[in-house]
């Protein structure tokens, strides 16, 4: 199964943000073994262009 980099979804992402629009809007579930930082999340989404939301998966 093919998947897209971090990278390749804010390239992506951008596309659909003009001045004056909503911030596109991107949920992260995380998993307690996941590795995503804050920092490079910002790095790749600009706060002006993005919303990111986090959600935990808490294990059953």
């Amino acid at each position: 199964m093919k998947k897209w980099s971090l990278q390749q979804v804010a390239e992506y992402g951008e596309r659909f943000v003009s001045e004056g629009d909503r911030k596109v809007t991107l949920n992260f579930a995380l998993f307690e073994q996941a590795n995503v930082e804050a920092v490079r999340l910002i790095e790749l989404f600009s706060p002006q262009k993005f919303l990111i939301k986090v959600t935990p998966v808490n294990p059953t």
